[in-house]
């Protein structure tokens, strides 16, 4: 208004000018605008009539506009906006500075070398003199071009020059890292004009040229393939595919973007290598371009997508699930969806697929990329080994998946580590089998280029990582490979690949017979491939892997050298002392050993005690010099035990001390060095047995107590030995006899076997020393804290077997007294044990010390007897099994069950469940049994026949659970080691491997036959050996069966998605949201950082621009995190202090925002109903938790809502509230 005054007030005195004088008057004042107040008048006269005479007065004043851009540019801008000539001046004024600025850029760089400058082109913190100037000044013109277009398009102007529009796509596309501000700014103005041709018609063949000239840049951006920030790419992509959606044109474009395989597969590159935002845009192309082929006639057929008249719609669901899956798996994250999703990726890889497989790839190798949480990359990893993926027509796709992203997670060792199954000679890998079946499957069915392609990939990237990976990840590849390759013709294959086979075989460091199989399986491999013209280099190279696999092979007997033979002790010593132990080094060592154990298996004169303890401590002191050869470890326990050595320790305190030295040292090997386990045992064994007082010499009770608490257990890395082992001894005849005895001796089973044999020995060779031992292992139990947790790390399965087996002391069984006392140890024990396992073997110890004394009867019917059911129910049901188990013996009789049956009764009706199910179990093998002994005070006692009528009709009778049947015991058959120690009691949960079987003792004594001097005992083991015992019962929890075959691509299932909004558009897309958002929450009442973490996370799902709380330093709190889960990176959060809110309110009410309290009041509205209207700017306050929201607040809103209610409770959660009113604010203005 007061700019319209002035024009008049000039239009008034300009009439006073006299007619010849007003253009010379106009001129003059023309030249004299120079600050932003001479605007008026510069709009004055841009307003008159456009004249000849006054065409000088308007250049001038543009002139007088130019200079004044520069300084005043807002100024200028706002007055350019209130005419459409003024604006387009402004915008050609503008594109003029931009073009200028970038030219003396272009000028700079190319003096001083140009782009190709590779001492400025890679170091984004030197510059070129000027260089920096000038990039702010190009920067600085395009935010000036910025800002004046938006103001024309205001105006409902659309102006495209086509060569600025090319300038702005050359700055828009460079990469360099210090052009980066300017190239931002070339972006934002880009997203405007491309939004602006969507909103304003223009002619179809200036759309066209602009297609071309985004189609051209797009080109130039994609040389040199996809990268993880080709974010400028996809912009342009889409900006060209909203022009050819708008376009009514079916020009060539359509054909290069639509028909062309390069398209498509660039699509897929930027799903594969994208950033989060690439991955948003290509989403966002794929779904637009193929909804747009669902609409139109054009036909694709290329090898990326086929889209004919019949498929179409079928493709276009197949496309929008491939997207749906690919959130959900790459960028939205959450495992549980993932398992969702294995029907889904079957589709996509089975015979039926509408889309090619390179649309699974390009899902895969991303989600197996080490950026991916390892619960996503183990599920998709393992859905992969189980798939077939062949697929000759994507062969590079498959191989950027093999070499990118599924090598380096097939070749972590934790899944076969995880793997392992089975025992002794059938130890396997499950995880290595199914990775050598997935090579095996790959490399089967394809072509022979395809073939030798991947296999290439394959040994290329294992002779890279083979001195950083677990070997037995490269046997589980490589023995897949060598299977593929087994029904080949010889292939042709690059040298290089060749001689990486030769380098994976000579890889030093490795396991010894995980490195012969891989000798072995490289060596096949290399028979079945070939580089032509180059043979004998290939040849020599290949030379040691050959020398190698010939060593393997041979089976024919090592000899020694004559001269290294000593005949007898004196020459041993003889040449120990004169070569000061040089024969002992290296191969030497073995060879003493050996020698040695044959002088001392000869029937020759017992040796001199003190030259074999000087013999020994050579012996020992080179094998700690050699650091512990494997070879002579498997040795030296048959010489130091060997039953002369241990007869000699009585005549020589030296030769005793040594012997004892190396039991304590020897025996600490166990725990890195397994296979020390067998030989040690084996020969201690040995030793016990052939000479009974050599106990405290062999420090046998040491020994026992360290084994029952350390078990000796193979490491996984050994197992994993233990594996290759078994699949190189059944590789091929030649190779049949490298077995695990073939370089470990006996399994450890054997070793156990050793072991609690010579544990059933100890109370025939010293009962004294037998109990001593007794009571040693029994006292941590004693003394251990209570209440004892179910799984504790001290105890183990091993310790109580072995106190059963002592427990069978011939003490025990003429000492009432000593029993009884052991007796209540052990009710004692059970009364506080919780593990079942552990539970057994107690009952067990029980059973077997009231078969010793009769009497110890009274202690299982006292406890029977109580009528407190609540203060121990666990123990009073064990003590149940026990009666049972005592009178279902040989040794119970009518009067034993005469005195248990009532109270057996009275426990089926135990108001304690674990009671009741306990004695109803019991009941039905009692009642057998006394059936078959016809006891008839029994069988005739009616309340007694009642309940077994009932007990007999429960399903739990008729079907015995699991548990129930592993738990079974029988005290006259069951007695025996080899139930013990293999029985299906280790089946209880948790579930334990047994230690030894039946057939392990059978391979101990044939250990014993084999010996030269085979051991001679009148020592007899307390506990017959017995037979196989019966198996374990599987448990009912077991996986339940999932037939998830692939189903029609046609038939689509719900996907449990979450949130996915995150996903629905670009970065920019999201911000444009949030900053057009009215809504504002405030919380500064709210004073619990849990509930406030809740308000963020509601507020931000739920689009509100900002959250207002009383300190933003809660924003650190834990509880605050915990719940908010990052919410509040996404949106502002901001300090409202509470005695500010009033005066906040008032300035935002000046704003137009609407100030809504949540809060139950007598002139609140109902939420919900159709009167109750949130306004588009709402600013919505919440109470605190308790007091609710003060008076000074609540006079202040401009409307109060409450949450209808139906239940009792008088409030929600304040996050729970506010989760409601902001649902129902944002269905309001969807």
């Amino acid at each position: 208004m007061q700019d319209s005054t002035s024009e008049n007030g000039l239009d008034r005195l300009f009439a006073r000018v006299p007619s010849e004088e007003k253009a010379a008057a106009l001129e003059e004042l023309s030249t004299s605008l120079s600050t932003k107040n001479d605007l008026t008048v510069a709009s004055w006269i841009l307003s008159k009539s456009a004249t000849e005479a006054l065409e000088s007065c308007r250049h001038a004043v543009y002139q007088f506009l130019g200079s004044l851009l520069r300084e005043e540019s807002l100024s200028v801008i706002a007055f350019c906006a209130t005419s459409p000539e003024v604006s387009q001046w402004a915008l050609q004024a503008a594109a003029s500075d931009l073009k200028r600025k970038d030219k003396a850029l272009v000028a700079l760089i190319e003096a001083s070398g140009g782009l190709e400058d590779h001492e400025f082109d890679h170091d984004t913190d030197r510059y070129r003199p000027g260089e920096q100037q000038a990039i702010d000044g190009v920067a600085d013109s395009i935010s000036m071009l910025d800002i004046v277009h938006e103001s024309s398009t205001k105006n409902g102007q659309l102006v495209l020059d086509i060569s600025l529009l090319d300038l702005l796509l050359k700055i828009y596309c460079t990469w360099h890292k210090r052009y980066e501000t300017m190239s931002a700014n070339a972006g934002n103005v880009l997203r405007k004009w491309m939004d602006a041709i969507a909103q304003h018609p223009i002619n179809q063949e200036t759309l066209q040229e602009v297609q071309e000239r985004l189609w051209h840049y797009l080109g130039i951006m994609c040389i040199g393939g996809i990268r993880s920030d080709s974010t400028k790419v996809f912009h342009l992509w889409w900006y060209s595919l909203n022009i050819q959606t708008i376009s009514n044109e079916n020009n060539e474009f359509r054909s290069r973007h639509f028909q062309s395989d390069i398209s498509w597969s660039t699509l897929q590159d930027g799903l594969v290598v994208g950033d989060t935002e690439v991955r948003r845009n290509v989403l966002r192309i794929l779904r637009t371009s193929i909804d747009f082929l669902a609409r139109s006639d054009v036909v694709v057929d290329c090898q990326n997508l086929q889209i004919t008249v019949s498929n179409r719609a079928r493709v276009a669901r197949s496309m929008e699930r491939f997207c749906t899956v690919f959130e959900t798996i790459v960028m939205g994250r959450y495992i549980n969806q993932v398992r969702e999703l294995e029907l889904d990726l079957a589709q996509l890889a089975g015979p039926t697929a509408v889309l090619p497989r390179s649309w699974l790839l390009t899902v895969l190798q991303p989600a197996m990329s080490n950026k991916m949480q390892d619960s996503i990359r183990n599920f998709i990893g393992n859905w992969i080994l189980d798939a077939d993926l062949s697929t000759p027509e994507h062969g590079s796709k498959l191989d950027g998946l093999l070499r990118e992203t599924l090598l380096p997670w097939i070749t972590r060792g934790a899944s076969y580590i995880n793997s392992i199954r089975g025992t002794s000679n059938d130890l396997v890998s499950t995880h290595g089998q199914r990775v050598s079946a997935f090579f095996r499957r790959l490399l089967r069915d394809l072509d022979d280029r395809t073939q030798t392609f991947h296999i290439t990939t394959i040994i290329n990237y294992l002779v890279e990582v083979r001195h950083n990976t677990m070997a037995f990840t490269m046997v589980c590849i490589l023995h897949g490979v060598q299977q593929a390759v087994s029904g080949w013709v010889p292939q042709v294959i690059v040298a290089d690949s060749l001689y990486a086979l030769g380098d994976i075989a000579s890889t030093p460091g490795l396991p010894e017979v995980q490195r012969d199989l891989i000798v072995v399986l490289c060596r096949e491999i290399s028979t079945k491939l070939f580089f032509p013209g180059n043979e004998d280099q290939v040849k020599l190279k290949l030379e040691p892997v050959q020398e190698h696999y010939r060593r393997l092979v041979d089976t024919s007997p090592k000899s020694r050298p004559e001269d290294q033979q000593w005949r007898a002790l004196d020459d041993l010593q003889h040449d120990i002392d004169l070569t000061r132990s040089n024969c002992l080094k290296g191969s030497g060592l073995l060879d003493v050993c050996v020698c040695l154990g044959t002088i001392l298996s000869s029937e020759d004169p017992a040796p001199s005690a003190t030259k074999l303890a000087k013999i020994f401590d050579s012996i020992w002191e080179q094998v700690e010099i050699q650091d512990y050869p494997k070879v002579v470890l498997l040795e030296v326990p048959a010489l130091f035990l060997h039953p002369r050595s241990i007869g000699l320790t009585s005549q020589d305190e030296s030769l005793r001390d040594q012997v004892m030295f190396f039991v304590r040292e020897y025996h600490k090997l166990f725990a890195g060095r397994i296979y020390t386990w067998t030989p040690f045992m084996v020969s201690l064994r040995r030793a016990v047995l052939s000479n009974k007082d050599s106990l405290g010499t062999l420090i046998i009770s040491d020994i026992v107590d360290y084994v029952v608490r350390s078990p000796p257990t193979a490491k996984p890395e050994f197992q994993l030995d233990a594996a290759a082992a078994n699949t190189l001894s059944s590789f091929s005849p030649a190779t049949s006899h490298l077995t695990y005895e073939h370089y470990y001796g006996s399994h450890e089973k054997v070793g156990w076997a050793a072991f609690f044999d010579l544990v059933a020995h100890l109370d025939s060779a010293d009962t004294d020393y037998s109990i001593h031992l007794l009571d040693k292992l029994l006292e941590p139990w004693i003394k251990q804290r209570i209440p004892a947790v179910i799984v504790n790390q001290w105890k183990t399965t091993e310790w109580l077997q072995t106190v059963l087996i002592l427990l069978e002391s011939s003490q025990l069984v003429h000492d009432a007294d000593l029993a009884g006392r052991y007796a209540r140890t052990v009710m004692y024990l059970l009364s506080v044990e919780p593990l079942p396992r552990y539970r057994f073997l107690l009952e067990w110890m029980l059973c077997r010390l009231i078969v010793k004394h009769k009497q110890l009867m009274d202690l299982v019917i006292d406890v029977l007897s109580s009528i407190d059911h609540h203060g121990n129910p666990k123990y009073l049901a064990s003590i149940v099994k026990v009666a049972i188990s005592i009178i279902c013996s040989s040794m119970g009789d009518e009067t034993m069950a005469t005195r248990a049956i009532p109270r057996l009764v009275g426990l089926a009706a135990s108001s304690k469940i674990i009671i009741r199910h306990e004695a109803q179990w019991a009941l039905p093998a009692f009642w057998k049994h006394a059936e078959l002994k016809g006891w008839k005070t029994v069988l005739e006692n009616d309340v007694v026949h009642g309940l077994m009528d009932y007990i007999h009709s429960l399903e739990r009778t008729i079907v015995p659970a699991p548990e129930r049947e592993n738990s079974r015991f029988d005290l006259d058959h069951d007695h025996t080691l080899a139930t013990l120690l293999s029985g299906s009691y280790l089946g209880l949960e948790p579930t334990v491997m047994p230690r030894v079987e039946v057939q392990d003792f059978s391979r101990l004594f044939e250990l014993d036959g084999h010996m030269v001097d085979k051991v001679e005992t009148s020592l007899c083991r307390n506990m017959s050996i017995g037979n196989r015992p019966r198996a374990r019962v599987a448990s009912a929890y077991a996986d339940v069966s999932k037939d998830k075959k692939a189903a029609n691509t046609d038939d689509v299932v719900a996907l449990q998605t979450k949130g996915t909004s995150y996903l629905g558009g670009t970065v920019d897309d999201l911000r444009k949201k949030r900053v057009k958002s009215g809504l504002l929450v405030v919380g500064s009442l709210v004073d619990n950082p849990y509930n406030l973490g809740g308000l963020s996370r509601v507020s931000e799902i739920f689009g509100a621009a900002a959250l207002y709380v009383a300190n933003t330093k809660v924003l650190t709190h834990k509880d605050f995190e915990s719940v908010a889960v990052s919410s509040h990176m996404h949106f502002d959060v901001k300090d409202l202090l509470v005695a500010e809110m009033v005066d906040f309110f008032s300035s935002k009410r000046l704003e137009g925002y609407c100030i809504v309290g949540i809060e139950q009041t007598d002139r609140s509205k109902i939420l919900g109903q159709k009167q109750t209207i949130l306004p588009e700017k709402t600013i919505l306050v919440l109470g605190a938790e308790r007091e609710g929201m003060p008076a000074e607040i609540l006079a202040v809103c401009d409307l109060l809502v409450e949450i209808p209610q139906k239940g009792s409770t008088r409030s929600l959660n304040v996050q729970t509230a506010a989760a409601c009113v902001l649902f129902d604010y944002c269905r309001q203005h969807q």
